[in-house]
């Protein structure tokens, strides 16, 4: 298994060194080109995300995923690559990426080299639905459930750069929609249930963290949210 997992990141990496010089070669060809090299991209990018998947199903593969992000070279590979891809694939990197945070983030403990996936993920995020936040947010939470104590597994996230990212950039991205799209009130109901979920162990863990800039998005987001996240067990 560790074998093929590392066939497949060399693979995919020979697939993005492609993907890079296609996109140099948009840059200079005469406009009449550009269609035929778009097209080359697209079929780079669909080979490099099937790396990802399960053959039979097509699924994402979350041991190879995990693996990826446990070493330096996949780290730097899914940050170049994440906005590259169609962008269904993607957000289906980045569902599955949410849904195994606890691990990636004990994977990255010696190495602190996620941030560098922190814009690229956070592209991703600001380009989707609001339905897309409440599954993201989903994924994030359950994942970190399966561990049995989901404060100490959501202070693990949010003392990391890039957990801490990806929760502000979907919580502000879900307010923004909020302001300019009608959504439905069952699907306003369900992100609420899932910040409320949240809520307290945010609340407390802020107050237990020296200040820093995302810690402060946070608390601002969340102090925004606090007339829809209070219920009567706050009291």
């Amino acid at each position: 298994s560790s074998v093929i997992n590392a066939e497949n990141c060399e693979r995919m990496y020979d697939y993005l060194l492609e993907l890079e010089d296609l996109e140099r070669m948009l840059l200079i060809v005469p406009a009449e080109d550009r269609s035929k090299i778009i097209d080359a991209k697209n079929e780079v990018a669909d080979r490099m995300y099937s790396c990802f998947c399960i053959t039979d199903s097509g699924s994402i593969n979350e041991e190879l995923l995990v693996h990826v992000l446990s070493t330096s070279k996949g780290k730097s590979m899914l940050a170049r690559c994440i906005t590259q891809l169609r962008s269904e694939h993607g957000r289906a990197i980045l569902y599955h990426l949410l849904g195994n945070m606890a691990t990636i983030i004990a994977h990255d403990r010696h190495h602190s080299q996620l941030p560098q996936l922190c814009v690229p993920l956070g592209t991703v995020i600001h380009s989707g639905t609001f339905n897309m936040m409440q599954v993201w947010l989903k994924s994030l939470l359950d994942g970190l459930s399966y561990y049995g104590d989901l404060a100490a597994s959501l202070a693990s996230v949010l003392k990391n750069d890039l957990g801490l990212s990806l929760v502000n950039d979907m919580i502000q991205r879900a307010d923004k929609l909020m302001m300019i799209s009608s959504i439905t009130f069952e699907l306003q109901a369900e992100w609420i249930r899932s910040l409320q979920q949240i809520y307290p162990y945010c609340m407390t863990l802020l107050g237990s963290l020296p200040p820093s800039k995302g810690l402060d998005q946070l608390r601002a987001s969340l102090e925004k949210n606090k007339h829809l996240l209070w219920t009567p067990s706050m009291q």
